[in-house]
């Protein structure tokens, strides 16, 4: 099948992603404002009533390929802060699987919209590389607590030993939505050793803290049932 327009490359069920990607390099090296074009269908898409997530993954991807960074910053950007949280993880995943261009990455961490910022942070989950370490770094200081508390995870995943400190500071901080934050961190881990680091936030003043609290001490109180009932099977 020959692909030379945006609805054929966005055919999902008839044009394959690697074919469709093919395609688009070709496209692109003869016209150089196509990436224009599948921006003009990506903000069609993204604007409709409820957008057709195959189709946005697919004009991510090629975008992706084919548009020049300072292009496909605020494509990104846009996609990441989109109201529908399915259009932001089709972004995110995005990010983690085909953006290495530390600019985009530092402008999207940077960004005035705090769920540009942990959006990016959270694509990155995993991601070793020192860009990334650096900007996970930046990131634990970030005023927003969903950032920090994105990038606390991120960092434990990369340095398991060193967490606690990090989760002393949101445990303890003066502002409950960091304290929940922490919370969500425990929870994350998964560690039942780190119940009496929860326990603190299951008996705070605050409402909220202690109802995230909460599930967090289901979440590990379940966890440590599982490892006894493994050590007792001998698995």
């Amino acid at each position: 099948m020959a692909l030379g327009t945006v609805e054929e490359l966005c055919d999902v069920k008839r044009c394959p992603t690697p074919q469709a990607l093919e395609a688009a390099f070709c496209i692109a090296e003869s016209n150089p404002e196509f990436d224009v074009e599948l921006a003009a269908a990506l903000t069609a898409e993204c604007g409709a009533g409820k957008p057709n997530l195959a189709r946005v993954e697919r004009l991510l991807a090629l975008l992706a390929a084919v548009a020049p960074p300072d292009r496909l910053y605020p494509i990104l950007r846009a996609s990441m802060a989109h109201e529908d949280p399915h259009v932001r993880a089709k972004a995110a995943l995005l990010l983690s699987r085909k953006v290495e261009n530390p600019e985009i990455l530092a402008h999207l961490a940077s960004d005035g919209d705090a769920r540009v910022r942990a959006n990016t942070v959270q694509a990155l989950w995993g991601h070793s590389d020192e860009h990334s370490r650096q900007l996970f770094a930046r990131a634990l200081d970030d005023l927003h607590h969903r950032v920090a508390g994105n990038a606390a995870y991120a960092l434990f995943l990369l340095d398991p030993e060193g967490h606690p400190a990090r989760l002393k500071r949101f445990v303890t901080h003066p502002h409950p939505r960091f304290r929940r934050a922490g919370a969500w961190i425990l929870r994350k881990i998964g560690d039942p050793a780190n119940l009496p680091v929860l326990q603190p936030l299951v008996e705070d003043k605050n409402a909220e803290v202690r109802a995230s609290a909460y599930v967090a001490l289901v979440a590990l109180q379940q966890a440590a049932a599982r490892a006894v009932a493994s050590a007792g099977s001998g698995e």
